[in-house]
């Protein structure tokens, strides 16, 4: 009997399709499923606790995920890579959505953070199909450079920035080169 999938435990099981976690497993370590690229079919039992960094990472097959109520913490990059990715379920109990979780799941258009949430640290970047993000009133952290992608992703006449000063001018500066005229603040 174990209770967690170890870290690294099916890296690179190029062949695995479908997995359903124990019913004991209560964690999902780091790297435990990275690079499944052919796992399409993953159940997460109600015990589940934890899902590890990068514990996903480039499964490019998975369509959707259900995360249970049950997950507390979903680290960085758990998702990451997972371009066939167009459903997840996040559990209403999430307060953090760490760097790179979803990074790079281009077919995922559409995402309701839980109310839960208070900082969202650069979760969606290179969801270039996303359309919809739903936000609610409680996130209290959401940088500008998050925002300034997710702005430019949608095309817009013009967009009005307050003050530019980090991370995110490299951004703009990118959208200056490739069609977005005018920038002023």
């Amino acid at each position: 009997n174990f209770t967690q999938i170890g870290p690294n435990w099916f890296q690179d099981c190029t062949g695995l399709v479908s997995y359903t976690i124990p019913s004991q497993v209560t964690r999902i370590e780091d790297g435990a499923f990275w690079g499944c690229t052919a796992l399409t079919d993953i159940k997460l039992n109600n015990n589940v606790v934890y899902i590890g960094t990068s514990a996903f990472e480039d499964c490019t097959s998975i369509v959707k995920m259900d995360i249970p109520s049950s997950v507390k913490e979903i680290g960085a990059g758990s998702f990451s890579g997972c371009s066939a990715l167009t459903t997840i379920s996040i559990p209403k109990n999430q307060e953090i959505l760490h760097d790179l979780t979803f990074f790079n799941c281009t077919s995922l258009t559409e995402i309701t953070i839980p109310s839960k949430v208070t900082q969202i640290a650069g979760a969606f970047e290179g969801c270039t199909s996303l359309k919809k993000v739903i936000i609610p009133e409680g996130v209290k952290e959401i940088s500008i450079r998050d925002l300034i992608k997710a702005s430019l992703r949608m095309r817009p006449d013009r967009i009005v920035v307050g003050e530019v000063r980090g991370a995110e001018a490299i951004d703009m500066l990118q959208a200056l080169n490739t069609g977005h005229l005018v920038f002023r603040s």
